[in-house]
């Protein structure tokens, strides 16, 4: 169906619409000259991660009391070892360093405000993980099993990897 209707292109929006970025296109070279940043624009209007924000974590009632323990594997000046870890708990590692493993999650998913499980299947494995010194958390984050690439922490004197996770007893 065509309109016949005649377009002049400045006709105002209807009531409530919200506004819209002008509509340049890109400059072929990448400059965007005097036009204004209609990508810019348009990032502004999605939401971001806030930074070093903490997430808050939601372990979903499929999950809970499903996993047991991961074993990691852990790197220290040079040495590696493997760990066991219950969730919960926490391991000597280096001098004077304890590293705790405090959540696992088999479906790892986050919309920027929560972290939590999609479901309780293998599909996106990682576990959060402090190191703690003197009793404080010096360094934490998220290690992944199959994208390490994403892995959000960072620590000077530990490297860890996430090697698999064991399951409960309960189904």
């Amino acid at each position: 169906m065509t309109s016949t209707i005649q377009v002049k292109g400045d006709e105002p929006l209807p009531p409530n619409h919200p506004p819209l970025p002008s509509a340049a296109p890109p400059h072929p070279t990448g400059n965007a000259g005097n036009g204004p940043d209609v990508n810019g624009q348009i990032a502004a209007q999605h939401p971001k991660a806030l930074g070093k924000t903490k997430l808050a974590v939601a372990i979903p009632d499929s999950v809970k009391g499903k996993w047991a323990s991961a074993t990691l594997e852990v790197s220290t000046g040079g040495a590696e070892e493997m760990h066991k870890v219950a969730i919960g708990n926490q391991v000597s590692v280096g001098k004077n360093q304890q590293l705790r493993l405090a959540h696992y999650l088999p479906a790892y998913s986050s919309d920027f405000q929560t972290v939590t499980s999609s479901s309780n299947e293998e599909v996106n494995p990682a576990v959060q993980i402090q190191v703690l010194s003197n009793g404080q958390v010096v360094s934490e984050g998220w290690v992944f099993s199959k994208l390490p690439e994403f892995n959000s922490f960072r620590s000077e004197q530990i490297k860890v990897r996430l090697v698999s996770a064991e399951r409960t007893g309960n189904k």
